[in-house]
């Protein structure tokens, strides 16, 4: 679903907070919703973001995957990340500055 029409995805999780996604390992993060956008990820130290925020994080996305179709198993290319204050989080857990690298 999110592969072929993220703009018609909603932009945001019931968290409020905005929602991307990576269709496959090596390609750019998208921004869903109509406004998107591309990124790439800038990977941080895992300990930038507690434990007990990426769990909520987790949590957060799962809802957001099952209310929209998008399959998070680990056989699954698609990755999902939450834009939390300064960092993307992802659903494994990983932390990326908010603008990403070049």
């Amino acid at each position: 679903v999110a592969r072929r029409r993220p703009d018609m995805l909603p932009s945001t999780a019931s968290s409020g907070e905005k929602v991307a996604f990576q269709a496959g390992i090596g390609t750019p993060w998208r921004v869903l919703g109509p406004d998107g956008g591309t990124f790439r990820w800038d990977l941080l130290d895992r300990n930038t973001v507690s434990d007990a925020e990426k769990e909520d994080v987790r949590s957060t996305l799962a809802k957001f995957a099952e209310d929209n179709g998008i399959p998070l198993s680990r056989d699954s290319p698609v990755k999902l990340a939450v834009l939390r204050g300064p960092y993307w989080v992802s659903y494994a857990g990983g932390i990326s500055s908010a603008a990403g690298r070049a």
